[in-house]
């Protein structure tokens, strides 16, 4: 095996490999491009699928996810702006996944370097897109509506890959404003109290989420 070289691809050599190995297959299955490395697909009721290419430092990571459009999210530390991912453009998973291998001396993860020169990276994507893009595809297919989203929540619930769902704050956030959003009011309020007991947000920000679900519960959806 050659020595890998150390040479950092630009971010507009990053885009061209990305969009060169990705947009083609992604655009067939009916996936928009939001940004240079991200992919959203409208499909089910109130949500997008997504697929990104997601920038850390040194190396892209392949994720795949359902992004709800009746969730908010916190952005900003110093400001904790509370908004919506409603469209195309804003998208952003509040479950996401991505898998690795086992292998005897560790485990593998797919990602494309992005600090080892272009044909390092277009070997890389290629590859993360092999191994990734079917299991991705199959999440998808196993998912087609809104009421079998729950069914995700749960899985996360109990077999948490992070200890508890309440360590990825946005997924057991995500899942209170689900439950507001289909009628399940005990367990919906369940959730946010617990929520809101472990939150390290300002006390405005908390009050703002907590308006936010009251008016969930107002207007729950029919799920189809």
């Amino acid at each position: 095996m050659k020595p890998r070289i150390n040479e950092r691809c630009s971010s507009g050599l990053v885009n061209k490999i990305i969009g060169e190995v990705f947009d083609s297959e992604l655009q067939a299955l009916g996936f928009q491009k939001s940004t240079p490395r991200k992919y959203v697909r409208s499909r089910i009721q109130q949500t997008h699928d997504v697929i990104e290419l997601l920038s850390q430092t040194i190396q892209l990571r392949f994720i795949w996810g359902i992004s709800l459009q009746f969730v908010p999210h916190i952005e900003g530390r110093s400001t904790e702006t509370v908004k919506w991912h409603r469209t195309v453009a804003s998208a952003n998973p509040d479950l996401r996944y991505s898998e690795t291998e086992n292998v005897p001396n560790g485990h593998v993860l797919y990602n494309v370097s992005t600090i080892h020169g272009e044909t390092v990276l277009r070997d890389e994507a290629i590859r993360a897109k092999s191994v990734l893009l079917p299991r991705a595809n199959a999440f998808f297919a196993s998912v087609t509506r809104l009421a079998e989203i729950g069914d995700l929540f749960v899985r996360e619930e109990q077999q948490p890959r992070w200890g508890s769902i309440f360590n990825t704050p946005q997924a057991a956030l995500a899942f209170a404003f689900y439950l507001a959003k289909v009628g399940r009011e005990v367990e919906a309020r369940r959730y946010m109290s617990e929520w809101l007991k472990r939150s390290h947000q300002r006390t405005e920000t908390n009050a703002r989420l907590a308006e936010l679900f009251e008016d969930a519960l107002r207007t729950p959806l029919i799920v189809q």
